[in-house]
């Protein structure tokens, strides 16, 4: 089992960044009943899940959790219980009106930031220690829009923006669908037939 340091890194960290850049795309499978999500929202709540950034005292932060292909989105969804249901969730795909530099947590650069790719599927209260330090930390990282690391499930692309990204990404209403709009479907069935998920 690989170590997973706390931060700080042992030594000064040599990051690599990826620019995502004006006009990429991003995918998002979200719950409009739960913390007010809608295809831009970015949840103050926290910290919850995987980098969430929060601190106590801290109300200004927010996180938001993309993809950037719909196949990452759906095994981050349902990968853990094996079945794509077709309910109430949506799928955005949004699109950036300006570029993000985003932390490489990938590969070796995971280690060049200080940390290991395991740092990706650890423990929450581990992985969000290293998001507020890597977010705290502009003079080693960068002033940082988010981090972009893979998916615990299939190594799929996964992107964790801060707030500082919020006014970067827009998603007009014709790139908002229902997991159960018929072309929406269709790719979805294909995504997990690719990944032996099944499909209710």
């Amino acid at each position: 089992m690989v170590l997973i340091a706390a931060p700080p890194p042992a030594q000064r960290p040599r990051p690599q960044h990826l620019t995502l850049t004006q006009g990429s795309e991003l995918y998002r499978i979200y719950d409009p009943a739960r913390h007010g999500a809608g295809p831009l929202s970015f949840r103050h709540v926290g910290p919850l899940v995987r980098f969430d950034h929060h601190t106590q005292g801290a109300a200004e932060r927010a996180i938001y959790y993309a993809a950037l292909s719909l196949e990452g989105c759906v095994v981050e969804v349902f990968g853990d219980v094996g079945v794509v249901r077709l309910c109430e969730l949506r799928v955005a795909n949004p699109l950036l009106e300006r570029e993000l530099l985003l932390l490489d947590l990938r590969g070796s650069a995971a280690m060049r930031a200080g940390t290991v790719v395991a740092v990706s599927s650890a423990d929450h209260a581990l992985s969000q220690q290293w998001s507020r330090y890597f977010y705290d930390n502009p003079d080693s990282y960068g002033q940082i829009d988010g981090l972009i690391y893979a998916k615990a499930h299939n190594g799929a692309d996964a992107i964790a923006l801060y707030e500082r990204s919020q006014g970067a990404v827009t998603c007009p209403a014709e790139r908002d669908w229902s997991l159960r709009d018929p072309v929406v479907e269709t790719a979805i069935r294909a995504i997990a037939h690719d990944n032996d998920l099944l499909v209710e």
